[in-house]
């Protein structure tokens, strides 16, 4: 990749000039009051919480015997790109979506270019977590990018001061890409370690549609 086209990777598409300080009140409470989904089925991909994509293995009264007993009907989900297994009530509470399609997907990737990338100065780890995970917690694809982009633009801020990237800056990026680029690859139908690219493609395209 050229280094005109550097920027589009999910570490470094913020642009110098496009870094703000904006703190993400709503997003994360607005997300969390959406009417529950109907039943996901055998086979679906949804969002669960903070665990990220998970395909739906099973729906049913487990054979496991503390469930077996209650009658409860669960959901078996397996995150990707885990071994684990997880058992929720199909009534729980914690947050739970499909994953966005196709032409949901190419459309936020049409929009990174403009998406701002809110940046967090403050520095209180305690603070800055919380404002992190105020991000996280919204589910939506959208509040990723601009926290990958705030990261991104407060990394550039650190090394420029000779400073190296906090665990707290590091263990959020990850979460955050990991998250992203899971939903992504799914949506687009292609390998995660693809999507990078795909996205720098994208983004140079329509860049130069509009020169």
């Amino acid at each position: 990749m050229s280094d005109s086209l550097s920027w589009l990777s999910l570490f470094s598409f913020v642009r110098a000039s496009g870094a703000v300080l904006w703190y993400n009140t709503s997003a994360a409470y607005e997300s969390a009051k959406k009417e529950e989904w109907e039943m996901f089925n055998v086979g679906d991909y949804i969002i669960y919480g903070s665990n990220g994509v998970c395909r739906v293995e099973a729906v049913g009264v487990p054979e496991i015997s503390a469930l077996k007993k209650s009658g409860k009907t669960y959901y078996t989900l397996c995150p990707v790109g885990s071994t684990e297994t997880i058992y929720i009530p199909t009534d729980t509470k914690i947050f739970m979506r499909p994953i966005i399609g196709r032409e949901e997907a190419e459309e936020l990737i049409e929009a990174i270019p403009t998406i701002d990338g809110e940046v967090c100065y403050i520095s209180s780890p305690r603070v800055r977590s919380d404002f992190y995970k105020e991000f996280m917690d919204s589910h939506e694809c959208e509040d990723l990018v601009k926290l990958i982009k705030s990261i991104y633009a407060k990394g550039q801020s650190d090394a420029g001061a000779g400073k190296t990237q906090s665990s707290i800056d590091k263990r959020f990026m990850e979460k955050a890409e990991k998250t992203l680029y899971s939903e992504l690859s799914l949506a687009l139908g292609m390998p995660e370690e693809e999507v990078v690219d795909y996205i720098a493609d994208r983004c140079s395209g329509s860049k130069t549609k509009k020169n």
